[in-house]
């Protein structure tokens, strides 16, 4: 076989070097290997998968691909691979691998007065570094040095130059960059009738239609781990077994097809599901000869695509690896969420040792800026950029400056009040480049100047006046949710319920005979019983289905992955909540989905059994619509992904058969991390896979079995109890949840909101909140004070959900909550 490759190779050189001054310059990948002579009766057959991508080229050398033999077929493929490495197995470094802005701060720090002048003025290079300095430079300058060309569209925006022509600083280029410090003026623009405000810059350096350079300067790394791995092409590991005797079979060659069409006429002629990525659609096939074997063929196009077959469900799909693409940002984003705590923190400790050192008064505004602000904008940014200023003081705009007048209407679109206007400053850093040269699209941001305090701020979780427990229940203290898995334990919920003075239980169980036991024994008392159910936990294990996130956490893994995670620790911390319960769940997918909708019905259909209340009944992850709001202003999107159900390998499965994509592939649009992932597909374009439409997908199949449940309850004519689907982001839900009644023929209740909020109470019937055992009084007393002011604020009746408590803590626990 390598004598034949040999032979092969050897053929492509003669081929070449006789054709090469007679065929005209190609001008495309496609157009290069179309150009190379090739005659399949003597050679064989040939395929390649081309990217769409013009160059300067006319070898296979210039566009990186390289000549392989795989069985009777000979593959054009790319020379290298990139796979992706997330798993951060290493402790991070945070000094060599800090971000960029972050290390200028650092450097900032160890600077001495002669310094400061040069890097506030003209700028400074790696020959006015002394000591330590130099590596701290070095590792700020980026290497390669990278540049291309942007066009200005306006102020904030610009086009991108071809990426293929790019310069690239030579080292003695690279040496003579100078690392300048200035300011820039931002502006602080009211809202209309007090409803907030936004905020924009004033440049003076983007003039529209201006050819300007633009660092180019993608971040493989995080904090000194390599995540994207470059080398040399080579099968990668797959899940689709190409030894089995099925992929025998010959395809018949169809050039100019597309490598899904590829993919669907092996799939028909072995009888195997098989799928290609969109992205691949974006390639051009070039196929020579009659036919080859359906496992050469496979072989040839995962070697083609730098990529492999991952398996879902029953089927398997050409992608970039065996994890998703999804996966991957999620790890990236949580790492980066937690490592931006600890950072922060030294950030804060920079900025005030900078501020200490009284160095701020040197930085300048960028030239051409400062001399045209007014006497009343430089009154007001002197008072803005005070240390530790949260007051922002507003001036007229009839006194402001063009420029500032022009930087507001540029935002008549929006209700703003455009009477006033906060002028502050921000601290920047550039790169000058030899010849003098600014790149004003790659500016670096170290903060709004005001943020450069002496006093460094640390994260410490909030105290809450204390609570007076246990408390008497209050008059809108309607029912208890107890759990029971006996009728012994049955009885004794009622009894709690009865001494408690507390007139309705509900019962979370799933055992018809301890239902019956809690409802004899209750009766006589005057206490209703309701059935309390989570439809989706799994009651039995193991299923062939369970719930996951992207990353294919659940269950107990997902509970530990979920108390390292430092970042939601302290969400949770700093909004008086629990942290979500993830247990084993279903999916809307899962085949025992039917099984227990019935299980439920029979259960329900209790004799004396007041109603059924559905606790839980749309998971983390399952809301109507996608919004990139997500995570705005009540927690990073990293937190909402990690905590977000709907990857069960049945929908995945179900989604790749309706729209030719594994979700597990799809980027979170609103989730954004400091590497691009989009090299893993090699130079295949992304198609526009929208991570939207997944979710609302997902969303609308969790909406369709809630409703086939309960209008199976329907027909038992009892009141029917359940929270409303969440509107927009899937947020997970806080100490407390709002039900709302269902009436048989309406639609499912729906959560108005984003955040469980006033918008969601009015909107419901009664409000439950959880409270689970615990030995921090800290905790206790976060959850009573939300609890206190849901009692004297919602109006509405309140359940307390007591059914996570162990058994053994339950009395301890109601003792510490609830006097007799």
């Amino acid at each position: 076989m390598v004598q034949i490759a040999l032979i092969v190779l050897g053929l492509f050189r003669q081929q070449r070097g006789a054709s090469q001054q007679a065929q005209p310059k190609p001008q495309t990948y496609e157009s290069v290997i179309r150009a190379l002579p090739w005659e399949a009766d003597k050679s064989g057959p040939l395929i390649s998968a081309c990217p769409r991508m013009r160059t300067q080229g006319s070898t296979l050398n210039d566009i990186e691909r390289k000549s392989v033999r795989i069985g009777n077929l000979t593959a054009i493929v790319p020379t290298t691979m990139m796979t992706l490495n997330t798993h951060f197995t290493e402790a991070p470094n945070l000094y060599d691998g800090l971000p960029r802005d972050a290390k200028v701060l650092y450097f900032l720090t160890l600077l001495e007065e002669d310094q400061w002048r040069k890097i506030t003025g003209d700028g400074l290079t790696l020959a006015d570094c002394r000591g330590n300095q130099t590596a701290v430079m070095q590792s700020i300058l980026p290497n390669p040095f990278k540049l291309g060309t942007a066009t200005v569209v306006d102020q904030h925006s610009y086009t991108n130059s071809d990426s293929t022509n790019l310069q690239v600083l030579t080292d003695q280029e690279r040496e003579s960059v100078k690392l300048r410090v200035t300011k820039d003026i931002s502006l602080q623009l009211p809202l209309a009738n007090n409803q907030g405000f936004t905020g924009t810059s004033v440049r003076e350096d983007r003039v529209k239609g201006a050819k300007v350079p633009l660092l180019i300067d993608d971040n493989g790394d995080e904090f000194g781990q390599h995540i994207k791995i470059e080398s040399p092409n080579t099968l990668k590991k797959s899940q689709l077994d190409l030894a089995n005797s099925r992929f025998d079979v010959k395809i018949p060659l169809k050039d100019n097809e597309l490598p899904t069409a590829l993919v669907a006429r092996i799939a028909a002629a072995t009888g195997v599901e098989l799928y290609a990525d969109p992205h691949y659609s974006t390639l051009s096939m070039v196929e020579r000869g009659t036919e080859a074997s359906a496992r050469d063929l496979l072989q040839a196009l995962a070697l083609g695509v730098a990529g492999t077959y991952r398996r879902v469900g029953n089927a398997f799909v050409l992608t970039c690896d065996l994890e998703g693409v999804a996966a991957h940002q999620l790890r990236i984003a949580i790492f980066e969420d937690d490592i931006q705590k600890v950072l922060n923190e030294r950030k804060d400790l920079w900025r005030s040792v900078i501020a200490k050192g009284n160095q701020l008064g040197k930085v300048k505004f960028s030239p051409g800026a400062y001399d045209k602000l007014t006497p009343d904008e430089l009154a007001n940014i002197s008072n803005n950029d005070r240390p530790d200023n949260s007051d922002e003081k507003y001036i007229s705009t009839a006194t402001c400056s063009d420029a500032i007048r022009q930087a507001v209407q540029n935002f008549r679109g929006l209700n703003l009040d455009p009477s006033r206007v906060g002028v502050h400053s921000t601290t920047e850093y550039e790169f000058i480049l030899p010849g003098g040269s600014k790149m004003p699209f790659s500016t670096g941001w170290l903060d709004s100047t005001n943020r450069f305090s002496p006093n460094p701020s640390t994260w410490h979780p909030p105290k809450p006046a204390p609570v007076s427990l246990p408390m008497s229940p209050p008059t809108s203290l309607s029912a208890l949710v107890l759990h029971a898995d006996s009728d012994k334990t049955a009885r004794s919920d009622v009894d709690h319920v009865h001494e408690l003075g507390v007139g309705e239980l509900w019962l979370e169980t799933q055992n018809q005979a301890v239902l019956a036991a809690a409802i004899d024994t209750a009766t006589p008392l005057g206490i209703k019983v309701s059935l309390a159910i989570r439809p989706w936990i799994a009651s039995k294990l193991p299923v062939t289905d369970l719930d996951q996130n992207a990353t294919g956490d659940h269950g107990k893994a997902f509970d530990e992955k979920k108390a390292d995670y430092l970042a939601l620790a302290h969400f949770w911390q700093d909004n008086s909540a629990y942290a979500p319960a993830t247990p084993d769940q279903l999916s809307p997918q899962s085949p025992e989905v039917a099984e227990r909708w019935s299980a439920i019905e029979s259960l329900a259909s209790a004799k004396g059994l007041k109603g059924v209340v559905l606790l839980d009944a749309y998971p983390t992850g399952y809301a109507m619509d996608s919004s990139n709001s997500s995570g705005s202003y009540f927690y990073s999107e990293a937190v909402d992904a990690f905590l977000s159900y709907g990857y069960s390998e049945a929908q995945r499965l179900a989604y790749l058969r309706a729209e030719k994509v594994d979700p597990a592939d799809l980027e979170s649009d609103s989730m954004r991390v400091n590497v691009r992932l989009n090299d893993a597909w090699g130079k295949a374009w992304t198609p526009g896979q929208p991570f939207q439409k997944w979710q609302q997908t997902k969303g609308k199949w969790m909406r369709a079995s809630m409703l086939s449940l309960v209008n199976g309850l329907a027909p038992l004519g009892k009141p029917i109890l359940l929270g409303g689907q969440p509107a927009k982001i899937h947020l997970a839900p806080f100490e407390q949840n709002y039900l709302s009644s269902w009436a048989p023929g309406s639609d499912l209740p729906v959560s108005p909101e984003d955040y469980v909020g006033d918008e969601t109470a009015k909107a419901s019937d009664i409000a439950v909140v959880n409270i689970r055992y615990d030995e921090d009084l800290e905790q206790i007393n976060r959850v009573a004070t939300n609890l206190v002011k849901l009692l004297t604020k919602s109006g509405k009746p309140v359940v307390l959900d007591f059914s996570s408590v162990p058994l053994n803590k339950l009395d301890a626990t109601l003792k510490t909550w609830l006097k007799k």
